[in-house]
């Protein structure tokens, strides 16, 4: 059987990120959100910088859809 990888399709998220927020592909590539062409980098598990945990100071999740303006610990980037 041939090997077949298979992940699950990240959300596009809109509108900026909170400046606080980090994911394993921001390191490779230097981007928030690399493309799938720079497949494997873009894994999409994220932590915040704040906390270096999968929840916020606000103790909820912690994704790129989701810490966005609105949120009580959101912090626009520059």
């Amino acid at each position: 059987m041939a090997y077949t990888k298979c992940s699950d399709d990240l959300l596009i998220a809109q509108g900026p990120a909170c400046m606080h927020l980090r994911s394993k592909g921001m390191y490779v590539t230097g981007k928030l959100a690399p493309t799938r062409e720079e497949d494997g980098m873009g894994d999409g598990y994220c932590w915040c910088n704040m906390t270096q945990k999968v929840l916020g100071p606000d103790s909820e999740m912690v994704e790129r859809g989701l810490c966005v303006d609105g949120r009580t610990c959101f912090e626009r980037i520059i």
